[in-house]
């Protein structure tokens, strides 16, 4: 991948340091495992710092100062806010074609039980269930866009394959 990519996943390993996600693993691989599923530089970019507002010490103006301003765009549409309704965080999301795609692999990343893996738990099934929810919602969402017009609701945007 290119210098903005590198560029991005080093601000996001630095700002995430240390620490673990719930399932005991650095939270880091969870962006680099949703980011792996786009090909596209800059959508690429924006997933691996789509945490770092909401979990970190950076700021939206840190993402304008260092990545320009359509990356912290699509970072601002993906950063649930404190308070925030789940119905908020997903229309947010659906302002633009990248923050969709995003979060509707960020939601799918998280249904996966495979991160339950070698954790000694069961796999937290309301939880899975809940994320399931709501990827659907946003499925259901690009559906009528897509319906509604002639253009491909996430056009410019490449998911890896297999």
């Amino acid at each position: 991948m290119g210098e903005l990519y590198e560029k991005a996943e080093a601000f996001a390993r630095l700002m995430h340091g240390d620490v673990l996600s719930k399932y005991g693993r650095p939270f880091i691989e969870h962006p680099l495992a949703v980011a792996d599923q786009f090909d596209d530089e800059t959508t690429k970019a924006a997933t691996v710092l789509h945490d770092v507002i909401e979990k970190t010490s950076a700021t939206v103006e840190d993402l304008i100062r260092f990545f320009g301003l359509e990356i912290a765009s699509i970072v601002s549409n993906l950063t649930v806010l404190e308070g925030e309704s789940q119905e908020s965080v997903i229309r947010r999301a659906l302002l633009d074609h990248r923050s969709a795609a995003i979060r509707l692999v960020d939601y799918l990343n998280h249904a996966d039980i495979r991160n339950w893996k070698d954790t000694g738990q069961l796999p937290d099934f309301d939880s899975v269930g809940k994320y399931i929810d709501k990827a659907f919602i946003i499925l259901r969402e690009l559906s009528i866009f897509r319906s509604s017009t002639d253009n491909s609701a996430t056009s410019g945007i490449s998911l890896q394959s297999g």
